[in-house]
């Protein structure tokens, strides 16, 4: 079993904390979805909290398809467990995919942070 330092975690856990716009949504074998920024915004905390915040209507297959909190764990350097589905993370700049089995047409989650 590989254990990871307090402070491995809390770095990954702070790369992911802030708020972020998703810009697309690919459900696997259906049509992409993009949206503008301000449509649909999660506010990730360092207390494992996400808040969902919609400004439009979603897809009922998109991840957290309605306002409220909702809970994350990170797993490991590069996954993620979002109210228990665990997702692979990657986090380039400011860009954040959140990827549920691609190789296997599952969902791909892309957001942009939002500039303080």
């Amino acid at each position: 079993m590989l254990f990871r330092s307090s402070d491995e975690t809390n770095q990954e856990t702070n790369d992911l904390v802030g708020s972020w716009h998703l810009t697309s949504f690919n459900p696997g074998f259906g049509q992409t979805e993009n949206y503008n920024t301000g449509d649909i915004t999660w506010s990730i905390s360092s207390d494992n909290s996400i808040n969902v915040t919609l400004n439009v209507t979603t897809s009922t297959q998109l991840p957290l398809n309605e306002n409220g909190d909702y809970s994350y764990n990170i797993i490991s350097n590069d996954s993620v467990s979002v109210e228990s589905v665990n997702y692979k993370y990657e986090l380039v700049e400011q860009t954040l995919r959140l990827l549920d089995n691609p190789s296997s047409d599952g969902i791909i989650l892309t957001f942009q942070k939002v500039e303080n």
